[in-house]
């Protein structure tokens, strides 16, 4: 640009060509060489034509250099206009960017102000109600699809709150119902453990005078239960029997009793020194009290029992120093005092009074002769069938008569700690399964028959 503006005499010289060529072409092209400005004047050119507003003369020159001068202006022209349109191309850009992105930012607050706000409230307000909070409420400022939403919401948990309140009430009105029909219940079971045990009580108090070394375990599953211990002493002898009656709890108990009532009118009026007999006595009494007969024509129906008993019953003989049992799938255990292994004597696998019992079905005897220091022990299937927490297996007649012959020299007070220790470690928190029966003595003639 400094080269441009230095060259002033250039520019006269267009002026005056433009002159000289509105002029005519010939003194047009005569100017093109022209070396001193007199011989300009041969086309009308004057001395104000060809002088500087200084006042100087023009200087003369080729048009060549004009041309040259022309173009370098004219390329930093271009240059320049080019520099500036770049810049306002990248102004263009940089203010279009900042307004999208402002726009963006808008709209995203718009969004948050209209629709993520509000549905993170309803999210918010749904969980403290699943967590049990149902005083929540949605404020409604808005008439759109989410203030629909929150209304429906806030009915909602009305309609559940409302739910709610008479649910708990129905629910303490019963509660209270059944707690004071529960305790009439309980009352009612409690008396029933009363007369189970008053029963046994008199077994227990001839076990006592008889028996110089015994044990015995009574535990019902429930407040009372089905098993039961029946001992009677007599001049001669005494008779025993474990019994495992139909079911356990109260409907268990009650068959308690009723064996229990016609083992000691048959003991009365019987030969008490044959169980076999008596088995079949037994099972005559309540398949005729209960109805239970075996039927080929009728369908049985859901009203009709099937009680009845699983049992062992013994008579010792102080006399001739034996005893004699007879078993209804409840078998006895023999250790005698020079024994190496326990000896299991089995009864007959047939229940007595049930429904596919026959009528006339006979039971036998077994006798063991007893020695001083013999040990007998019978148990129901609450101790043999009870499943274990850790192995999930019963825990067997096997490992009843090897914690017999571990325990062997112990008194049977301790005998009976140490296998009722062993049966709960063995059953750990497994739930107990049915009520337990245990009755073992070691026998000490003459003491035990005197």
């Amino acid at each position: 640009m400094d080269r441009i503006a230095g060259s002033v005499d250039t520019f006269t010289q267009m002026k005056l060509l433009g002159m000289l060529f509105d002029s005519s072409p010939t003194a047009f092209f005569g100017a093109m060489t022209y070396s001193h400005p007199a011989e300009l004047n041969a086309y009308g050119v004057g001395p104000r034509d060809t002088t500087l507003d200084s006042g100087e003369p023009i200087a003369p020159g080729p048009i060549g250099q004009v041309y040259d001068t022309l173009d370098q202006f004219t390329r930093l022209l271009d240059n320049a206009i080019d520099h500036r349109l770049w810049v306002l191309y990248q102004q263009l850009a940089l203010n279009l960017t900042v307004s999208a992105t402002a726009l963006i930012i808008v709209i995203y607050m718009l969004w948050l102000m209209y629709v993520a706000f509000p549905i993170r409230k309803l999210i918010f307000a749904t969980e403290r109600v699943a967590g049990g909070d149902l005083e929540v409420q949605l404020e409604i400022d808005r008439d759109d699809e989410i203030g629909q939403l929150a209304r429906s919401f806030n009915a909602m948990t009305e309609a559940v709150r409302f739910t709610r309140n008479n649910l708990e009430r129905l629910v303490s009105e019963r509660t209270a119902d059944l707690a004071a029909k529960n305790e009439l219940i309980m009352d009612s079971i409690n008396y029933a453990r009363v007369i189970q045990q008053s029963y046994l009580r008199s077994s227990q108090a001839d076990m006592a005078t008889t028996l110089t070394d015994y044990a015995m375990v009574w535990e019902p599953r429930d407040v009372v239960g089905g098993d039961y211990l029946y001992f009677r002493r007599f001049e001669d002898g005494y008779f025993f029997a474990v019994i495992d009656c139909t079911g356990h709890g109260v409907p268990g108990a009650f068959m308690t009793l009723i064996m229990a009532s016609y083992l000691n009118n048959l003991l009365t009026h019987a030969n008490r020194h044959d169980p076999a007999a008596l088995l079949s006595r037994m099972n005559q009494a309540v398949k005729t009290a209960l109805g239970q007969h075996e039927t080929s024509t009728a369908e049985p129906s859901e009203h009709d029992s099937d009680d009845g008993m699983d049992t062992a019953f013994c008579w010792v003989d102080c006399h001739h120093q034996q005893l004699t049992y007879a078993g209804a799938r409840t078998p006895l255990f023999l250790l005698q005092p020079d024994g190496q292994s326990v000896i299991q004597f089995n009864g007959e696998r047939m229940g007595v009074g049930y429904v596919h019992t026959p009528m006339d079905y006979r039971w036998h005897n077994q006798t063991i002769p007893l020695q001083a220091g013999s040990m007998i022990y019978i148990c129901t299937d609450g101790l043999i069938d009870q499943v274990g927490e850790a192995r999930r297996m019963a825990f067997g007649k096997k490992r009843l008569k090897q914690l017999i012959l571990d325990n062997r020299d112990l008194p049977m007070h301790e005998q009976q700690a140490e296998i009722m220790a062993e049966f709960k470690s063995w059953q750990g928190k497994e739930a107990r399964r049915d009520d337990l029966c245990l009755f073992a003595f070691r026998h000490h003639p003459p003491g035990d028959c005197a």
